[in-house]
């Protein structure tokens, strides 16, 4: 995204100065596209950890930590599952192996004062 900032930047210099427009517009193109490829590759939900809640996208309510029993972690799907044994689900969610990684690493480090089990099952 920052890259097709750059080039959108310059081309639009060069075309304000006249200079060899051909290539101006090539890399104007060039920018754009890379400027609009950045934007649709940004993280379209977040998961939040704050003191003893969680906040998910795709879950209207704050999520007590501490009712929590087990996070399964899945390629298009996270379940939470609480002491109820019942379980909610966030669903289209678009994970590969290191942001699945990235993602139990978080709730791992930001719950350690929780019986919170965290299975990521993009790792079997």
């Amino acid at each position: 995204m920052i890259l097709g900032s750059i080039l959108l930047v310059s081309s639009i210099v060069i075309v304000v100065t006249k200079n060899s427009n051909q290539y101006a517009i090539i890399s104007f193109v060039f920018g754009l596209l890379l400027f609009l490829n950045g934007l649709f590759d940004l993280p379209k939900g977040k998961l939040i950890i704050c003191d003893s809640t969680l906040i998910i996208s795709g879950i209207n309510e704050k999520i007590n930590l501490q009712n929590l029993k087990e996070i399964n972690i899945f390629k298009d799907r996270i379940l939470l599952s609480d002491d109820n044994d019942s379980v909610k689900r966030v669903d289209n969610v678009a994970l590969d192996f290191v942001s699945s990684k990235v993602l139990e690493k978080y709730i791992l480090e930001n719950t350690q004062n929780f019986d919170l089990k965290v299975i990521n099952n993009l790792l079997y």
